[in-house]
């Protein structure tokens, strides 16, 4: 990102004559070599944590949010793969999307995997039983904090009632082309009855037509049918009560291996002759003065739509029911912990504030007798590249390192203890001096789940190491008037 100025350092529109602009302070790059035990700091604006939560929250995490947005995010991939792999132009549009939500569910999937084998749950239980047993001890601290954790346990009760269906429900309407397009029909449906609608000139009908066709232009039917099938194959899954209405309009089973062949046949029948996937049906239902509801009440697609819209809405009213018992709880258990170990150090959780780091350069071993080691190299990279995504290594660079030897041993990452999360991509990695010597771009799979329960042996900042992007800069790409901008150091 680059700012510019007028010649007098003043704020002014974009002209020819502008210059880039001159800060007061800035970070100076440091190309000095680095060593295991450096220390780091890192800076930057994350997200948020949740280690000082109680032993509920972390039961509820477990079994009724992971498993749900692992299963909801999963069928938006692979529809959003197969529609790129159908239409590369969509596929291009899509990429940034679509390398997001792999993001988000290497998170999830990295979290619950962390949760079982670190056994996080049971750790925290059993925390929450030293400070019950702790509260009880005294009385004042029993008065203060001994109803704490069972107002907890009711909150997370009530959460736990329909969040797995509230997860499912509303990422189905955010993900599925095709279920968002019911909302359009459900608009028209409630304005019929308006006096006002008729009157008007069409223009509001010709709204929603064209966003209708809109939506669908950006479609790839063979990929919206494996969203919905695969949102609805989760949605089996849910207990048999649990099920939004249409599991029991147009289904018999109750298994949901039994259901799923089901569900597939019942898309592939329905898709193509529906007015949410068929835009001459649309247009006709959309300028049509008469009463839509007859006609919509008879489209499968669109009561399946209707019902999940449904089970959302109701899922949520009871959803929130747990917040006036959760956040005056959740306030006293974490004055009550904190009180409880004075003596000890609390990991801190990110709030979306300026966080501060400090670390150092060091590998971990993930597992018995293996090592990840603190460096990566221009070789390594070279030993990974396949010719295609995502270990593809452009020729100039291969040219480079075929005929330059000394370029072989380049860092290009390096790893350090610094405590980060999402939304620390990007952040300055500086040396003990405050200079730039990385770029932070990622925290280890291993670590993740210290987002909710902090495990320093293996929990890693990743980051592109200042060297490789001067390399980048200078060999590479001859950004020689970027270059002439930046301070340079070496120590």
């Amino acid at each position: 990102l680059r700012a510019y100025t007028a010649k007098d350092g003043s704020s002014e529109a974009y002209q020819p004559g502008n210059i880039p602009f001159q800060p007061e302070a800035y970070l100076k790059l440091n190309r000095s070599e680095l060593a295991a035990g450096d220390p780091i700091i890192t800076l930057g604006f994350p997200g948020s944590t949740y280690r000082l939560e109680s032993s509920y929250a972390f039961k509820y995490y477990e079994k009724s949010q992971f498993p749900f947005l692992e299963k909801a995010f999963q069928a938006y991939l692979n529809g959003l793969e197969l529609a790129a792999e159908r239409n590369p132009a969509i596929g291009q549009q899509s990429a940034s999307e679509r390398a997001s939500i792999a993001n988000t569910l290497k998170y999830f999937n990295g979290v619950r995997k962390g949760f079982e084998q670190h056994q996080i749950t049971k750790r925290k239980t059993d925390f929450d039983r030293s400070f019950q047993e702790w509260a009880e001890a005294d009385s004042l601290r029993n008065l203060r904090y001994g109803r704490v954790l069972s107002q907890l346990k009711q909150s997370y009760d009530i959460a736990d009632q329909t969040g797995d269906v509230l997860y499912l429900t509303f990422y189905a309407l955010q993900f599925s082309k095709v279920l968002q397009a019911a909302t359009l029909f459900e608009d028209l449906e409630n304005r019929q009855d308006e006096e006002r609608w008729s009157a008007e000139q069409s223009r509001e009908r010709l709204m929603l037509f064209d966003s209708h066709r809109q939506l669908l232009s950006s479609a790839v039917a063979v990929a919206e049918k494996a969203i919905l099938k695969d949102l609805l194959h989760a949605m089996a899954e849910l207990p048999f009560e649990k099920r939004p209405l249409v599991f029991y309009r147009f289904f018999e089973p109750e298994e949901s291996h039994e259901l799923k062949p089901e569900i597939d046949a019942f898309v592939e029948r329905r898709f193509s002759s529906s007015v949410l996937t068929d835009t001459t049906a649309a247009r006709n239902l959309f300028f049509n003065t008469e009463n839509p509801s007859e006609t919509l009440r008879k489209d499968s697609l669109y009561v399946v739509a209707a019902d999940i819209r449904e089970m959302l809405e109701q899922s949520r009213e009871n959803y929130i029911r747990h917040f006036p018992y959760l956040q005056p709880a959740q306030e006293r258990y974490v004055e009550g912990i904190t009180t409880m170990s004075e003596q000890k150090a609390f990991q801190a959780d990110a709030n979306f504030t300026l966080r501060l780091s400090f670390g150092e350069i060091m590998g971990f071993s993930p597992e018995d007798a293996v090592y990840k080691f603190p460096f990566t190299s221009v070789a390594g990279m070279v030993e990974k590249h396949r010719g295609s995504q995502p270990f593809n290594l452009p020729d100039q660079l291969l040219k480079h390192y075929e005929s330059e030897t000394q370029f072989h041993n380049l860092p290009v990452n390096f790893l350090s203890t610094n405590d980060i999360t999402g939304g620390n991509s990007g952040s300055p990695a500086l040396n003990k001096n405050g200079e730039l010597v990385g770029v932070v771009f990622d925290g280890n799979i291993e670590g993740i789940a210290s987002d909710y329960y902090f495990i320093p042996n293996l929990t890693r900042a990743l980051s592109v190491d200042v060297r490789f992007i001067l390399f980048m800069m200078e060999e590479m790409d001859k950004t020689e008037q970027l270059l002439n901008e930046l301070e340079i150091v070496a120590d």
